[in-house]
């Protein structure tokens, strides 16, 4: 690159060199440096590293530009004083870092409006402009203010009076300035006492130091520094918060170590924070901020649940306040704390983690439906079916089936009768028998009826037989007949048999702790033991019931045959028989 113009005679070999570098330790390319208001020809590595040539000698003020780079983003300018001298390279003694403004969060400030700065990495934080109190560069009456946190070990100018504050913040544009002060309020990093007033600190590049701007005082809470009415930010630039240290060294002691005299010690068994979240009980140990690790031995509470109630649980932990929770599917998803309560509006399983980094515990959770809204359905379906010789036929339990429901209630895993099917079958057959529909049939004639009659007569009450019909039969009443079967089978039999099973797995099947699985075979030999002993019972006179019930429609059958008998022509000569 060229050297620049302007280069004083007898100075030519006194230059300036150092680095510009962003908060993300990447160089600043394209960066124009100032000395005394005028740009210098800069010459740079890949690595960022600058060199001024033909500087002037003396006390100079080094500006670094960073309106001028090439990365993108808006970035500062920073100003250094310096005693430069003759023949040789005079370099800054450390990297000048430049960061990127967080004009994002910054807010529009104009005549008639102004508006309050917070930052989202830093809570408490807060910056209230009021309208019409700036005046930009170049004397702009609008103009965005923006407020940018700074890595507290890359600030390019040192805290006086051996001030180590945790948060600076540098408040731009440069040479804006407040008229009446912005209000500042900082978050109290420092733990200083509620009612404890402090000072508020701003770089005056004037003077090239730290300066006090006035009082703040920590609120009520203790959670925030105030600056007193009247006081606040007066220029743009960089500001922090902290009393001056009353004594101290030269030594700058990291935490952990102390200044004896003239040098660093290692300070053990004192308080500190080594900045993990997983650990507990930090205090310094050998000159080393140490914590012992946050573990997870246990999780406790019920590992069923019914769906959409909430399952409780509670990690066991030596900090168990600082346990992550991690339930995927449930809600919530996430917690914190001690403990844990997780819902899921799905049946299923699910696994439930308490963690704090390495240290996890998983326990698996199983949903189910609340056991009280699980309602018992009996299914009786029927199938066609044949017959033993001629009639009709009903069997049943052709098929039975007992289905259970897994379900939650109390904290417990049960069971419960969910359907109860028995299937029957149903058939009817005449074979060659005359069908008689009834006593208008065309197959009753004069020439007929008596043998109708003494055909489809049927025994006396009380016995298990029908009629004879060795030529003549009534499929409706055989229908009726097998009717009355079915009626019989689910009144005296199936009924029953769902009642007392269900009442058997409320009662008989254990509930567990957690989920477990139905004791199918079990249940299937209750229900088969229920259904023999009431099939045995009602077999005994299922016929007879069912004869006394059809018969006596054969009985009403061959009274309307009479009756039609005696209620035609005589020239039809019904017998003396039929009538």
């Amino acid at each position: 690159m060229s050297t620049a113009t302007g280069r004083t005679a007898g100075i030519a070999d006194t230059t300036i060199s150092g680095i510009v570098l962003d908060n993300s330790n990447l160089p600043v390319p394209g960066t124009t440096l100032r000395i005394l208001g005028r740009p210098l020809t800069t010459t740079a590595n890949s690595q960022g590293v600058f060199k001024l040539t033909g500087v002037p000698v003396g006390l100079v003020k080094l500006i670094v530009d960073g309106s001028t780079t090439s990365r993108p983003g808006a970035w500062p300018d920073l100003e250094f004083v310096m005693a430069t001298i003759p023949g040789r390279d005079n370099t800054l003694g450390m990297p000048s870092f430049l960061l990127p403004i967080d004009l994002a969060q910054g807010v529009l400030i104009d005549e008639t409006h102004g508006g309050r700065i917070t930052l989202a990495n830093v809570p408490g934080f807060a910056l209230d402009v009021l309208p019409g109190s700036v005046t930009f560069p170049g004397g702009s009456r609008s103009g965005v203010v923006s407020v940018t946190a700074v890595h507290s070990d890359k600030v390019p100018m040192v805290p006086n009076f051996g001030q180590q504050p945790r948060l600076i913040v540098t408040i731009q544009p440069a040479g804006a300035r407040f008229d009446p002060p912005a209000r500042l309020t900082l978050p109290n990093l420092e733990g200083y006492a509620p009612g404890r007033v402090t000072e508020i600190y701003s770089f005056d590049h004037d003077l090239g130091h730290f300066v006090s701007i006035g009082p703040a005082t920590v609120s009520d809470d203790g959670a925030s520094i105030v600056s007193n009415p009247g006081v606040g930010i007066v220029k743009a630039g960089w500001h922090c918060s902290g009393y001056p240290s009353s004594s101290g060294t030269s030594h700058n002691c990291p935490e952990c170590w102390k200044c004896v005299n003239d040098y660093c010690a290692a300070d053990n068994l004192r308080p500190c924070d080594d900045h993990d979240e997983c650990t507990t009980g930090d205090i310094c140990r050998e000159g080393v901020c140490k914590g012992d690790p946050v573990t997870v031995t246990e999780i406790k509470g019920n590992c069923v649940g019914a769906v959409d109630q909430a399952i409780s649980l509670t990690a066991v932990s030596n900090r168990a306040d600082k346990i992550e929770w991690l339930a995927p599917s449930g809600t919530p998803a996430r917690g914190k704390g001690a403990t844990f309560a997780v819902t899921y509006s799905n049946e299923g399983d699910f696994l439930v983690n308490a963690m704090c980094k390495s240290s996890l515990k998983a326990k698996r959770v199983s949903t189910g439906p609340d056991c009280g809204s699980i309602v018992a359905v009996l299914n009786e379906p029927e199938v066609a079916g044949g017959t033993r010789g001629n009639w009709g036929l009903v069997q049943p339990g052709s098929q039975k089936v007992g289905k259970y429901k897994g379900c939650a209630t109390g904290g417990k895993w049960c069971f419960r009768l969910e359907e109860y099917l028995e299937e029957h079958t149903f058939g009817i057959d005449g074979g060659a028998a005359i069908d008689i529909s009834g006593p208008a049939d065309s197959d009753v004639t004069p020439a007929t009826c008596a043998a109708i009659i003494a055909d489809l007569t049927p025994p006396a009450v009380g016995t298990p037989l029908g009629p004879p019909r060795s030529r003549y039969w009534s499929q409706v009443i055989t229908i009726s007949h097998e009717r009355f079967h079915v009626m019989d089978l689910h009144n005296r039999i199936t009924s029953k048999v769902f009642a007392d099973l269900e009442t058997f797995v409320k009662q008989s099947s254990p509930c567990t702790d957690c989920k477990s699985a139905v004791s199918q075979a079990t249940l299937d030999a209750k229900m088969d033991s229920l259904f023999s002993i009431y099939f045995t019972d009602v077999i005994r006179n299922a016929e007879k019931l069912a004869h006394n019930y059809s018969n006596p429609l054969y009985g009403t059958l061959i009274s309307g045959i009479k009756v039609r008998a005696r209620s035609s022509p005589a020239s039809e000569a019904w017998p003396a028989a039929c009538k």
